[in-house]
Protein backbone atom coordinates (compact mmCIF):
# COMPACT_ATOMS: atom_id res chain seq x y z
CA UNK A 1 0.00 0.00 0.00
CA UNK A 2 1.58 3.22 -1.02
CA UNK A 3 1.32 6.86 0.72
CA UNK A 4 -0.51 8.11 -2.64
CA UNK A 5 -3.48 5.29 -2.85
CA UNK A 6 -6.39 8.07 -3.85
CA UNK A 7 -4.86 8.06 -6.78
CA UNK A 8 -6.92 4.95 -7.53
CA UNK A 9 -9.92 4.34 -8.18
CA UNK A 10 -10.92 0.56 -6.75
CA UNK A 11 -10.76 0.26 -2.72
CA UNK A 12 -11.37 -3.47 -0.86
CA UNK A 13 -11.52 -2.67 3.04
CA UNK A 14 -11.01 -5.49 5.34
CA UNK A 15 -12.87 -5.59 9.05
CA UNK A 16 -9.82 -7.44 10.14
CA UNK A 17 -10.84 -8.63 13.44
CA UNK A 18 -13.81 -10.41 11.49
CA UNK A 19 -10.89 -12.45 9.06
CA UNK A 20 -9.03 -13.10 12.44
CA UNK A 21 -12.10 -14.87 14.10
CA UNK A 22 -12.98 -16.43 11.27
CA UNK A 23 -9.53 -17.81 10.42
CA UNK A 24 -8.82 -19.34 14.33
CA UNK A 25 -11.89 -21.10 13.75
CA UNK A 26 -11.99 -22.44 10.63
CA UNK A 27 -8.48 -23.86 11.38
CA UNK A 28 -9.87 -25.11 14.44
CA UNK A 29 -12.86 -27.24 12.76
CA UNK A 30 -9.68 -28.66 10.40
CA UNK A 31 -7.97 -29.89 13.36
CA UNK A 32 -5.18 -27.44 12.11
CA UNK A 33 -5.06 -24.84 14.89
CA UNK A 34 -1.49 -24.49 14.06
CA UNK A 35 -2.19 -23.31 10.80
CA UNK A 36 -4.55 -20.42 11.61
CA UNK A 37 -1.74 -18.16 10.40
CA UNK A 38 -1.99 -19.60 6.92
CA UNK A 39 -6.16 -19.79 6.87
CA UNK A 40 -5.89 -16.19 7.26
CA UNK A 41 -3.59 -15.63 4.26
CA UNK A 42 -5.86 -17.20 2.91
CA UNK A 43 -8.87 -15.89 3.50
CA UNK A 44 -7.20 -12.08 2.79
CA UNK A 45 -6.10 -13.38 -1.00
CA UNK A 46 -9.72 -14.80 -1.64
CA UNK A 47 -11.36 -11.30 -0.45
CA UNK A 48 -8.83 -9.32 -2.51
CA UNK A 49 -9.10 -11.97 -5.63
CA UNK A 50 -13.16 -11.27 -5.76
CA UNK A 51 -12.13 -7.44 -5.05
CA UNK A 52 -10.36 -7.96 -8.83
CA UNK A 53 -12.75 -10.13 -10.51
CA UNK A 54 -15.67 -7.64 -9.78
CA UNK A 55 -14.06 -4.83 -10.31
CA UNK A 56 -12.43 -6.31 -13.81
CA UNK A 57 -8.67 -4.59 -12.73
CA UNK A 58 -5.86 -5.71 -10.80
CA UNK A 59 -5.48 -2.29 -9.86
CA UNK A 60 -7.30 -2.72 -6.06
CA UNK A 61 -6.15 -0.86 -3.28
CA UNK A 62 -6.51 -3.08 0.22
CA UNK A 63 -6.85 -1.55 3.59
CA UNK A 64 -7.34 -4.04 6.36
CA UNK A 65 -8.23 -3.06 10.13
CA UNK A 66 -8.52 -3.93 13.68
CA UNK A 67 -10.34 -2.51 16.82
CA UNK A 68 -8.81 -0.53 19.17
CA UNK A 69 -10.13 0.52 22.79
CA UNK A 70 -13.81 2.15 21.94
CA UNK A 71 -14.33 5.37 23.13
CA UNK A 72 -17.64 4.00 23.72
CA UNK A 73 -16.62 2.06 26.81
CA UNK A 74 -15.26 5.17 28.43
CA UNK A 75 -18.76 6.75 28.36
CA UNK A 76 -20.79 3.46 28.94
CA UNK A 77 -18.74 0.68 30.57
CA UNK A 78 -21.79 -1.27 30.01
CA UNK A 79 -21.47 -1.01 26.01
CA UNK A 80 -20.14 -4.91 24.99
CA UNK A 81 -19.41 -6.03 28.73
CA UNK A 82 -21.43 -9.21 28.05
CA UNK A 83 -19.60 -10.22 24.98
CA UNK A 84 -17.28 -13.37 25.82
CA UNK A 85 -13.28 -13.62 25.38
CA UNK A 86 -11.23 -16.06 23.80
CA UNK A 87 -7.84 -15.96 25.34
CA UNK A 88 -6.41 -17.87 22.26
CA UNK A 89 -8.44 -15.48 19.78
CA UNK A 90 -6.59 -12.96 21.62
CA UNK A 91 -3.07 -13.98 21.61
CA UNK A 92 -3.72 -14.81 17.70
CA UNK A 93 -5.18 -11.29 17.06
CA UNK A 94 -2.10 -9.81 19.16
CA UNK A 95 0.44 -11.94 17.10
CA UNK A 96 -1.25 -10.65 13.64
CA UNK A 97 -0.94 -7.16 14.74
CA UNK A 98 2.89 -7.61 15.27
CA UNK A 99 3.31 -9.76 12.04
CA UNK A 100 1.35 -7.55 9.68
CA UNK A 101 2.38 -3.68 10.08
CA UNK A 102 -0.27 -2.81 7.36
CA UNK A 103 -2.98 -3.17 9.82
CA UNK A 104 -4.74 -0.03 11.00
CA UNK A 105 -5.85 0.08 14.73
CA UNK A 106 -6.75 3.67 15.87
CA UNK A 107 -6.29 3.56 19.59
CA UNK A 108 -9.90 5.08 20.22
CA UNK A 109 -12.07 3.38 17.38
CA UNK A 110 -13.76 0.33 16.68
CA UNK A 111 -12.91 -0.96 13.13
CA UNK A 112 -16.00 -0.86 11.72
CA UNK A 113 -16.19 3.32 12.81
CA UNK A 114 -13.15 3.76 10.83
CA UNK A 115 -14.27 1.62 7.72
CA UNK A 116 -17.11 3.56 7.52
CA UNK A 117 -15.42 6.87 7.58
CA UNK A 118 -12.74 5.58 4.90
CA UNK A 119 -15.83 4.47 3.00
CA UNK A 120 -17.92 7.63 3.00
CA UNK A 121 -14.61 9.49 1.94
CA UNK A 122 -13.51 7.47 -0.64
CA UNK A 123 -17.17 6.94 -2.40
CA UNK A 124 -17.20 10.79 -2.03
CA UNK A 125 -13.87 11.44 -3.83
CA UNK A 126 -15.68 8.97 -6.40
CA UNK A 127 -13.82 5.62 -5.90
CA UNK A 128 -15.53 2.44 -5.48
CA UNK A 129 -15.59 0.55 -2.81
CA UNK A 130 -16.10 -3.15 -1.27
CA UNK A 131 -16.32 -3.86 2.32
CA UNK A 132 -15.61 -7.07 3.18
CA UNK A 133 -16.91 -7.77 7.06
CA UNK A 134 -19.33 -10.50 8.83
CA UNK A 135 -20.39 -7.69 11.26
CA UNK A 136 -24.13 -7.28 9.89
CA UNK A 137 -24.22 -3.25 10.98
CA UNK A 138 -21.52 -2.25 8.10
CA UNK A 139 -24.30 -3.57 5.61
CA UNK A 140 -26.35 -0.59 6.33
CA UNK A 141 -23.96 1.83 5.49
CA UNK A 142 -21.86 0.20 2.72
CA UNK A 143 -22.81 0.09 -0.80
CA UNK A 144 -20.90 -3.06 -1.77
CA UNK A 145 -20.53 -5.71 0.69
CA UNK A 146 -19.64 -9.31 1.59
CA UNK A 147 -18.81 -11.34 3.91
CA UNK A 148 -15.92 -13.52 5.12
CA UNK A 149 -17.27 -16.56 3.06
CA UNK A 150 -15.54 -18.50 0.36
CA UNK A 151 -18.76 -19.00 -1.64
CA UNK A 152 -20.47 -15.93 -0.42
CA UNK A 153 -21.10 -13.02 -3.39
CA UNK A 154 -19.90 -9.62 -3.57
CA UNK A 155 -23.67 -7.95 -3.28
CA UNK A 156 -25.34 -4.05 -3.03
CA UNK A 157 -26.63 -3.98 0.90
CA UNK A 158 -26.98 -0.12 1.68
CA UNK A 159 -30.43 0.48 3.53
CA UNK A 160 -30.57 3.26 5.55
CA UNK A 161 -33.45 2.63 6.87
CA UNK A 162 -32.36 -0.07 8.67
CA UNK A 163 -30.12 2.03 11.06
CA UNK A 164 -33.26 4.26 12.33
CA UNK A 165 -34.90 0.85 13.07
CA UNK A 166 -31.92 -0.76 14.94
CA UNK A 167 -31.79 2.93 16.77
CA UNK A 168 -35.20 2.06 18.31
CA UNK A 169 -35.03 -2.01 18.14
CA UNK A 170 -31.15 -1.54 20.24
CA UNK A 171 -28.87 -3.98 19.60
CA UNK A 172 -29.31 -6.64 22.76
CA UNK A 173 -25.80 -8.39 21.80
CA UNK A 174 -23.73 -4.93 21.61
CA UNK A 175 -26.06 -3.99 25.66
CA UNK A 176 -27.87 -1.72 23.58
CA UNK A 177 -31.21 -1.36 24.79
CA UNK A 178 -32.79 0.76 22.38
CA UNK A 179 -36.75 1.17 23.62
CA UNK A 180 -37.79 -1.99 26.01
CA UNK A 181 -40.49 -4.08 24.14
CA UNK A 182 -39.82 -2.61 20.80
CA UNK A 183 -38.53 -5.32 18.64
CA UNK A 184 -37.38 -4.44 14.47
CA UNK A 185 -41.17 -4.95 13.45
CA UNK A 186 -42.43 -2.66 16.08
CA UNK A 187 -39.32 -0.13 15.16
CA UNK A 188 -40.89 -0.17 11.88
CA UNK A 189 -44.82 0.62 12.56
CA UNK A 190 -43.81 3.39 15.00
CA UNK A 191 -41.66 5.06 12.55
CA UNK A 192 -44.45 5.35 9.81
CA UNK A 193 -41.84 5.35 6.71
CA UNK A 194 -40.15 8.44 8.23
CA UNK A 195 -36.87 7.38 8.63
CA UNK A 196 -35.36 10.17 9.95
CA UNK A 197 -33.00 11.50 13.39
CA UNK A 198 -36.01 13.64 13.90
CA UNK A 199 -38.91 11.01 13.57
CA UNK A 200 -36.31 8.41 15.79
CA UNK A 201 -36.44 11.00 19.07
CA UNK A 202 -39.91 11.61 18.63
CA UNK A 203 -40.65 8.13 19.26
CA UNK A 204 -38.23 7.38 22.08
CA UNK A 205 -39.97 11.23 23.47
CA UNK A 206 -43.71 9.99 23.23
CA UNK A 207 -42.71 6.37 24.97
CA UNK A 208 -41.29 8.56 28.01
CA UNK A 209 -37.80 7.59 27.74
CA UNK A 210 -35.51 10.23 29.61
CA UNK A 211 -33.39 12.46 28.06
CA UNK A 212 -30.34 11.82 28.64
CA UNK A 213 -31.35 7.83 28.40
CA UNK A 214 -32.03 8.74 25.11
CA UNK A 215 -28.73 10.57 24.27
CA UNK A 216 -27.24 7.51 25.25
CA UNK A 217 -28.98 4.78 23.09
CA UNK A 218 -28.18 7.18 20.12
CA UNK A 219 -24.45 7.53 20.89
CA UNK A 220 -24.22 3.49 21.19
CA UNK A 221 -25.93 3.01 17.86
CA UNK A 222 -25.00 5.89 15.52
CA UNK A 223 -22.05 5.18 13.49
CA UNK A 224 -18.89 8.01 13.10
CA UNK A 225 -19.92 9.58 10.03
CA UNK A 226 -20.28 12.94 8.49
CA UNK A 227 -24.05 12.99 8.62
CA UNK A 228 -24.66 12.85 12.53
CA UNK A 229 -21.64 14.96 13.28
CA UNK A 230 -21.51 18.54 14.29
CA UNK A 231 -18.23 19.14 12.63
CA UNK A 232 -18.57 17.58 9.14
CA UNK A 233 -15.93 19.47 7.52
CA UNK A 234 -13.18 19.93 10.97
CA UNK A 235 -13.71 16.31 11.46
CA UNK A 236 -10.95 14.42 10.26
CA UNK A 237 -11.21 11.88 7.24
CA UNK A 238 -10.60 8.76 7.18
CA UNK A 239 -7.52 8.45 4.75
CA UNK A 240 -5.94 11.25 6.43
CA UNK A 241 -6.15 9.04 9.63
CA UNK A 242 -5.03 6.14 7.85
CA UNK A 243 -1.82 7.56 6.55
CA UNK A 244 -1.26 9.48 8.99
CA UNK A 245 -0.05 6.03 10.64
CA UNK A 246 3.34 5.11 12.69
CA UNK A 247 4.57 1.19 13.76
CA UNK A 248 2.17 -1.01 13.59
CA UNK A 249 -0.33 0.62 11.77
CA UNK A 250 -1.65 2.40 14.88
CA UNK A 251 -3.15 5.46 14.13
CA UNK A 252 -1.18 8.83 15.43
CA UNK A 253 -4.10 11.55 15.07
CA UNK A 254 -6.00 11.73 18.94
CA UNK A 255 -7.02 14.97 18.47
CA UNK A 256 -8.66 14.40 15.18
CA UNK A 257 -9.95 11.35 16.55
CA UNK A 258 -11.12 13.65 19.67
CA UNK A 259 -12.71 16.25 17.37
CA UNK A 260 -14.66 13.22 15.80
CA UNK A 261 -15.89 12.25 18.87
CA UNK A 262 -16.93 15.12 20.35
CA UNK A 263 -18.73 16.25 17.26
CA UNK A 264 -20.82 12.94 17.26
CA UNK A 265 -21.82 13.55 20.65
CA UNK A 266 -22.67 17.43 20.22
CA UNK A 267 -24.86 16.45 17.53
CA UNK A 268 -26.81 13.74 18.82
CA UNK A 269 -27.18 15.94 22.10
CA UNK A 270 -28.29 18.65 20.35
CA UNK A 271 -30.60 16.96 18.05
CA UNK A 272 -32.48 15.24 21.31
CA UNK A 273 -32.78 18.80 23.33
CA UNK A 274 -34.30 20.43 20.19
CA UNK A 275 -37.27 17.40 20.18
CA UNK A 276 -37.63 17.29 23.87
CA UNK A 277 -38.01 20.60 24.37
CA UNK A 278 -40.30 21.42 21.55
CA UNK A 279 -43.88 20.86 22.68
Amino acid sequence: MTSNAMTSTHFALLDYDGFVCKAFFAAMARGEIDNAENVLLELTEIAIQKAKDFFETDDVEVFKFMSGHSWKKDLYPEYKAKRKRNAYIRDFRDYTLASQPDIFRPERLEADELIILMHDELVEAGKQVIVFSDDKDLKYYSKLHCGINVEQEIEPTLSNNELYIQLLAGDKEDCITGIPKVGSKTAVKLLEDEYTIEKVIQVYKEKGIDLDECIKQLVLTIPMAKQFNDNPYDMYTAYSLVVSRQGNGEANNNDAIDRSIEGLVKYISNKVTEVYTNA
